[in-house]
């Protein structure tokens, strides 16, 4: 298991055995570092870390809960717990609290999917969620900040904050999807 990763990692989210799963694979060593399970039911999102040799999962770093209302997204780790909250949703802005890190997500241009992390005391970004638009198996790339040294923790917390809010992201999309759907079925109905 990879215990630091430099500065500029590029985190390459891929589909995994199917478009249930992903992986988050190190783009410089080409080393599998965490197993996602997406579920129906609750936890929604289980992050596990990969073995070193083989990619296969071995232990938790983290599990994602959301409400069917999701503006409050919870986040489980084997040593401590974390909220995300949706603290403004006409910016679409997610705060992350827990021990000793409150940050920020949020998208980095309007109308852009791509997200990007801020640490909320230094203003710094960490880490940007750079969501692919042409590759079929690839979901896209975090890119961790010049100022990010991590510890399995620290990248711990940011894989799973950024996977989390980018599970908001595709749930509102499908929902507003789905709303147009019914509106349009409510419509043909009346005429």
């Amino acid at each position: 298991m990879v215990t630091r990763t430099s500065p500029n990692t590029p985190l390459h989210i891929y589909y995994h055995q199917s478009h249930e799963n992903l992986k988050v694979v190190d783009g410089n060593s080409n080393t599998t570092l965490y197993i996602i399970n997406r579920s129906l039911t609750e936890p929604h999102l289980t992050i596990l870390h990969a073995s070193s040799g083989s990619g296969k999962p071995t232990d938790m770093a983290g599990t994602v809960s959301m409400d069917d209302e999701p503006t409050d997204i919870s986040l489980c780790f084997p040593d401590r717990e974390f909220k995300m909250t949706l603290h403004d949703r006409k910016a679409d802005v997610h705060w992350v609290a827990g021990p000793g890190i409150k940050w920020k997500w949020k998208h980095q241009y309007k109308k852009n999917e791509d997200l990007e992390a801020i640490d909320m005391a230094t203003g710094r970004w960490l880490a940007k969620f750079e969501i692919a638009s042409s590759e079929f198996d690839k979901k896209g790339t975090i890119v961790l900040s010049e100022f990010m040294l991590l510890g399995q923790s620290e990248l711990d917390v940011l894989v799973v904050t950024a996977l989390a809010r980018n599970e908001y992201d595709r749930r509102v999309r499908k929902k507003n999807r789905e709303g147009v759907v019914h509106l349009g079925l409510k419509l043909e109905d009346m005429c």
